[in-house]
């Protein structure tokens, strides 16, 4: 036992604080871990969410140390397990770990150990508890507390929801039900009422802190297409004297985009699950050691990295859930010093996540499918290449969905043989349930990137925690003013009104790309289907306007709350009656597009004037602290030297610029423009 753990003194909260400083080195709690702290020292169960980089796991140190007899920590990933232990190893608490990665004979002697009071916290993984005789070495080790580290993944509802964790109830009737610690950094209110109902919570402390963290700087840019995605990451990519996660949705994406970074001067390297654990390890070890600057990564580069000095996440493209988001854009800026999360979006990642969505649900058409193809082969085990000619499309794109299910009704057997298909051992109504929340997260995170208010207090909402700030100053919206003000070139009232009269006529029957291309005239599937599109009065009236732009447009009515768009694999595209109001004259509304940015613009700008721009974009940032971004991207200060604006109101025109920063920086940036006599 540590000394802190061995003179404890009375008063509890006296006593946590020696050990935070005798053990952790540190001065006080943060924001709700004291409170957390203290309810778990009086035997009460609790619930804590808080963002990645908050300090979770040191809420349940303090008191594992504080008490006696043992804490089991039921965590999910072995790397995170193993670098939590070594963490408390070198405090000098005495803690282990049991999972798939020691022999039998080290887990044996891991767990008599335990027995005999050798240890204050073991860490296990939830899979564990399916192991023969487990349960039973549990009811023998004395366990005081139970703490269920990522307590999101037992929830169905949960953005990574993990079947093992299940599993959890047996093993506390195993311990003998102690007080319980459910920990998570991304639960939304209804996912903490099934986290509370799973675990069978009981009038526990539930505390939701730290989401709003004014470090960060929330930006989103839309994106026209690969070349543009690209082209905006190469401007805004600078880990500065930090580090940089790039996220991104998929294996090839993340080698084609890390292999760009290196040839712009940054070292980079892709990390995805399909790497061989030796390549794994040696990314992390270079990603901490510096000598990668920048990880390109798909969700797989996530839990246990701990870096302070993470500069900028930027997701390119958005991922299914504003909890998956968040927890990696969390990442960034856990020393509190200024950092970007930034997301590059365009309209096909919508098309990425609806294939993750649809091939992770099947339905049951397809489940038989699979199992009829299975069936003919006469084994399941075979080369999945034999299958595909057998197997229509979808059936083949959730084809390890599907063989899941199989597996779990018990048509495909351990042996490799095939055996019949009850689909009344599988709830298909459960699954069409899952899979329309799913698409309901999505559309979540759609609202955020498209979002005209407050980024911070959209993610505070979120989450649950209660906050007065509706407004901020590290955010791209408040930046450029509230009222959700969108820099570009304003659309004609007119036009507005066309774009709203196709969607009514369509009444919800239409989807996003169908109706931008009978706005623009332009035939395709749907009206060669339907040819009787081609003469309703929709049809070409916005001639002049690419399908691509009046997509765009079709969104901001979106975010504007002018149209809404249903849920699932199609989206439907209908009026709100905002939209009818604004179609019938009796509400306006203001609507931009953000113009592209040529790539020859940088060869209009004075590159003197741009050279000045950015010196005092660096003195300015250097009087207050912040990243040089934060004051004015690079863009911008082009677009100020190609434009060369000479009052405030052209300057007010300018992308980038905004009341909040015409109002703090106007009158300096026009005597750094004004012509040299």
């Amino acid at each position: 036992m540590t000394s802190a753990a061995n003179n404890a003194n009375p008063d509890r909260r006296a006593s946590a604080q020696q050990v935070l400083r005798d053990v952790f080195r540190l001065e006080s709690f943060r924001p709700g871990q004291a409170e957390v702290v203290d309810a778990q020292m009086h035997g009460r169960d609790v619930l804590a969410v808080a963002p990645t980089g908050s300090g979770k796991s040191l809420s349940y140190w303090v008191p594992a140390i504080l008490g006696d007899g043992l804490t089991i920590v039921v965590s999910p990933l072995i790397a995170l397990m193993k670098d939590q232990v070594d963490r408390l190893v070198a405090h000098g608490v005495h803690a282990a770990f049991i999972n798939s990665t020691l022999s039998s004979s080290e887990q044996r002697e891991r767990l008599e150990a335990a027995s005999r009071g050798e240890y204050q916290l073991v860490y296990v993984a939830p899979e564990r508890f399916s192991r023969p005789g487990f349960m039973g070495r549990l009811a023998t080790l004395g366990v005081k507390r139970f703490i269920v580290d990522e307590a999101h993944c037992i929830s169905t509802w949960g953005h990574d929801f993990r079947p093992d964790y299940r599993l959890i109830g047996g093993a506390l009737e195993a311990c003998g039900r102690p007080p319980i610690g459910a920990f998570t950094a991304t639960a939304t209110p209804d996912v903490r009422k099934d986290i509370s109902s799973n675990l069978g919570l009981r009038d526990p402390l539930v505390v939701v802190t730290g989401f709003n963290r004014p470090n960060l700087q929330l930006e989103t840019v839309h994106a026209r297409g690969g070349r543009d995605r690209l082209e905006q990451l190469r401007r805004r990519l600078n880990p500065g004297d930090g580090r940089a996660l790039v996220y991104i949705g998929t294996v090839k994406g993340a080698e084609n985009t890390a292999a760009a970074i290196s040839r712009w001067g940054f070292p980079a390297a892709p990390y995805h699950g399909r790497l061989p654990d030796v390549s794994r390890r040696r990314i992390q070890d270079g990603f901490a050691a510096k000598d990668l600057r920048v990880v390109v990564a798909t969700s797989a580069f996530g839990m246990g990295v701990d870096f302070p000095d993470i500069r900028q996440v930027i997701h390119v493209g958005y991922p299914g859930s504003v909890e998956a988001y968040y927890q990696e854009a969390g990442r960034a800026g856990r020393d509190g010093k200024p950092a970007l999360c930034l997301l590059i979006h365009s309209s096909k990642d919508r098309d990425l996540q609806v294939y993750f969505i649809e091939t992770a649900f099947p339905e049951l058409r397809e489940v038989m499918s699979v199992h009829t193809a299975y069936s003919r082969l006469g084994v399941w085990n075979a080369d999945p290449e034999e299958l595909k000619p057998l197997v229509p499309e979808p059936a083949w794109l959730s084809l390890d969905a599907s063989r899941r299910l199989l597996q779990k009704a018990g048509a495909l057997r351990s042996d490799g043989s095939v055996g019949p298909f009850d689909h009344s051992l599988l709830d298909f109504e459960q699954l069409a349930a899952l899979k329309r929340h799913a698409y309901t997260k999505l559309g979540q995170m759609i609202d955020y990137a498209q979002l005209r208010t407050c980024r911070h207090a959209f993610i505070t909402d979120y989450f649950g925690e209660v906050t007065t700030e509706r407004s901020c100053r590290s955010c791209d919206n408040c930046e450029r003013g509230q009222g959700g003000e969108v820099v570009g070139a304003p659309v004609d009232v007119a036009v507005i009104r066309a774009a709203l009269a196709g969607a009514a006529r369509f009444a919800g029957r239409i989807g996003m790309v169908n109706l931008a291309a009978i706005l623009a005239g332009k035939e395709n599937r749907f009206s060669r289907d339907q040819p009787w599109v081609l003469h309703v009065p929709a049809y070409g009236s916005l001639s002049g306007w690419s399908q691509g732009r009046l997509r765009r447009l079709l969104e901001e009515l979106v975010a504007a709350g002018c149209l809404t768009q249903s849920q699932g694999q199609y989206p439907m595209v209908e009026l709100t009656d905002r939209g009818r109001a604004v179609l019938g004259g009796k509400q306006a509304v203001a609507v931009a597009i953000e113009p592209d940015l040529e790539p020859a613009s940088m060869s209009s700008a004075d590159p003197a004037l741009f050279k000045r721009l950015r010196e005092w974009r660096s003195e300015v940032a250097r009087r207050q602290g912040v990243a040089a971004f934060m004051v004015f991207h690079d863009r911008t200060l082009n677009e100020l030297a190609s434009r060369r604006p000479a009052d405030l109101l052209q300057l007010g025109a300018v992308p980038g610029i905004g009341p909040s920063k015409l109002d703090r920086y106007g009158t300096a940036l026009l005597e750094i423009l004004a012509p040299i006599h």
